[in-house]
């Protein structure tokens, strides 16, 4: 249907001016598929985790789509997702997804926000350790680089949150990410083991549960059933 000057998209329902060949969201749909996504799987996880992300878990894609629109649609109030569950129970690629899905998002409609280098994905023990190298006196990295990689990503996800033996330097440093964040307002993808109030009660200590709680209200799901890695073949 002609709209003056522009033309309306029959796939996605987009207008797009009527100089233009072709739908241009579609376009980069089509770019996505062909390109994109997979250069982010293959940046962004391990080998493992990507394919686990390619075999493609029965519902999860689904649903990840539907907590990442609700990312998007409130990425403004910092609102993140957190994912609890026994082990096995496809929270990690769960939680990629949702970021990936962000990621599409963002470029199918021409914005950058979630797109690029400004997505982080690490294990809590990954950050952790990636600060303690950096006191290294040959480390190429400052500490104040590394923690502004993580306290600054416009999303972040972190994967095995809680799991640490925790330390004071540790807490610290978790506080300190979490807080900034929080305060900053920026979504923070978590996964763990534990529920919030487990975490509170091994911390001895609410501060970093209930900026998570803050940061994730709204999205926060538990995810249930057998453990994929022993059972995805029956």
């Amino acid at each position: 249907m002609m709209r003056g000057d522009m033309i309306r998209c029959p796939v996605c329902g987009a207008d797009y001016p009527e100089d233009r060949q072709e739908c241009p969201r579609c376009y980069r749909q089509r770019l996505w598929d062909s390109a994109y996504k997979k250069d982010l799987i293959k940046t962004k996880c391990s080998p493992r985790i990507a394919v686990d992300v390619n075999n493609n878990y029965p519902d999860t894609l689904e649903n990840a789509s539907v907590v990442a629109l609700k990312i998007q649609e409130n990425k403004s109030k910092g609102v993140g997702a957190f994912l609890c569950g026994p082990v096995g129970s496809g929270k990690t690629v769960t939680a990629f997804y949702i970021m990936m899905e962000l990621a599409r998002l963002d470029y199918v409609n021409n914005n950058i926000l979630f797109h690029g280098n400004e997505l982080v994905f690490a294990t809590m023990n990954d950050i952790l350790m990636a600060i303690r190298n950096s006191f290294s006196p040959t480390a190429e990295v400052k500490e104040k680089d590394v923690v502004s990689l993580y306290s600054d990503a416009k999303v972040l996800l972190v994967d095995d949150f809680g799991l640490d033996k925790v330390t004071d330097w540790s807490f610290q440093m978790i506080y300190a990410i979490i807080n900034h964040r929080y305060e900053n307002l920026l979504p923070t993808i978590f996964t763990s083991n534990l529920t919030l109030e487990e975490i509170a009660e091994k911390l001895c200590d609410d501060r970093i549960p209930s900026r998570v709680f803050a940061m994730t209200k709204g999205s926060q799901y538990h995810l249930k059933g057998l453990d994929k890695r022993i059972n995805k073949n029956g």
